[in-house]
């Protein structure tokens, strides 16, 4: 029935019959075992993990070492590679101007132009008057 690989289809018939499948052990699915190989492989992937970041700041640390000893021996400078150089001042950001005013209202209020006229310009509207009436010369 098993053609030496593993599948899906020969796991389950092994789950089933009790046999081998492809030299793997039959999956005992008492709980105490299950939990026990579930704690094993937690564990091993910890260690893995670990593992991989030690390994990771190592080649880090090495990558380091090498490019100080290239920027060393060749002179070269941080614009030399395409990057900015450390500690330069940022470019300024651009002020805004303020916009001048041009429509005030009788009690002082006033408004730009510029968006949604405001709630006082438009009550003043709704009872008759003009919007030219409050222009600022």
């Amino acid at each position: 029935m098993s053609d030496g690989r593993f599948t899906a289809q020969n796991f389950s018939v092994s789950v089933r019959s009790g046999k081998t499948v492809a030299g793997y052990q039959d999956v005992l699915f008492n709980g105490e075992r299950l939990m026990s190989n579930l704690q094993d492989l937690i564990a091993q992937r910890d260690a893995l993990d670990k593992q991989i970041e030690e390994t990771r700041k190592a080649a880090r640390a090495a990558a380091i070492a090498q490019v100080r000893e290239w920027v060393a021996a060749h002179g070269l400078t941080a614009e030399d590679i395409g990057f900015k150089a450390s500690g330069a001042a940022k470019a300024p950001a651009k002020l805004r101007k303020a916009v001048a005013i041009k429509y005030r209202g009788p009690a002082g209020e006033t408004w730009t132009g510029r968006g949604v006229a405001p709630k006082w310009l438009t009550a003043l509207e709704s009872a008759g008057r003009t919007r030219s009436e409050f222009l600022v010369a």
